[in-house]
């Protein structure tokens, strides 16, 4: 019998990853997904307004409901004006406190402990198509044909790579790059290339549209 388990890492301390490490050893092939952190972390401000994941009622429901009206007002703004706000704003608005300082750190702990024994398969690799090393590690052929059932359907935005060029502003690499840059640069991007799209377009429909119908979405 084949097993396939899908594991969403997010390491918050040591003891965290050695439980991970320990948990994958009982798999023969383990598939370690990275993503670009900028683009990371705009699907992860963006999907956290997620209707399921709101709390019960009560001062913290409050405080979910007003969070999520700020980050779309702000979404909103920055769709008709992509310069008049930084990412690093909606996405403190979004989260708050610099979550991302420990985790980034955790994952480049995690990635520089990764043996031999795993392959390291890019997100913008699968957006590609490009699937010839994870072919060669699995040892078949693997088909860049992909279908996303209708329960999770949600969770479809855009599909493409490089969104943050269109999201973050020149100034949001003072404020990101210090925790990014060696987790990048253990997974194969260059921490060194920072460049925005000087006429950025972001399409509502991947954005305000999108957190508008995540949180109004009443299905699990």
């Amino acid at each position: 019998e084949n097993l396939v388990c899908k594991c969403l890492m997010t390491p918050k301390s040591g003891e965290d990853l050695d439980l991970m490490l320990r948990c994958s050893s009982v798999y023969d092939k383990k598939i370690f997904i990275p993503r670009d952190p900028r683009d990371r972390e705009i699907s992860l401000l963006l999907y956290r307004f997620y209707w399921s994941q709101a709390p019960e009622e009560g001062a913290k429901r409050e405080r979910f409901l007003k969070t999520y009206q700020n980050v779309l007002n702000l979404v909103e703004k920055k769709e008709q004006v992509p310069s008049s706000v930084s990412f690093a704003e909606l996405h403190r608005n979004g989260f708050g406190s610099n979550y991302f300082e420990s985790l980034y750190s955790n994952m480049t702990d995690l990635v520089s402990r990764l043996d031999s024994s795993w392959c390291i398969f890019s997100y913008e690799s699968m957006i590609d198509g490009n699937y010839q090393k994870l072919s060669e590690y699995l040892g078949y052929n693997v088909s860049s044909e992909q279908q996303v059932p209708d329960n999770f359907s949600r969770v479809v935005r855009s599909k493409r790579k490089e969104n943050w060029r269109d999201w973050f502003l020149p100034d949001d690499e003072n404020h990101f790059k210090p925790y990014f840059k060696n987790y990048m640069q253990a997974v194969g991007y260059d921490p060194t290339d920072w460049r925005v799209n000087p006429r950025p377009q972001l399409d509502p429909k991947e954005g305000s549209q999108y957190l508008r119908r995540l949180h109004e979405d009443r299905t699990t």
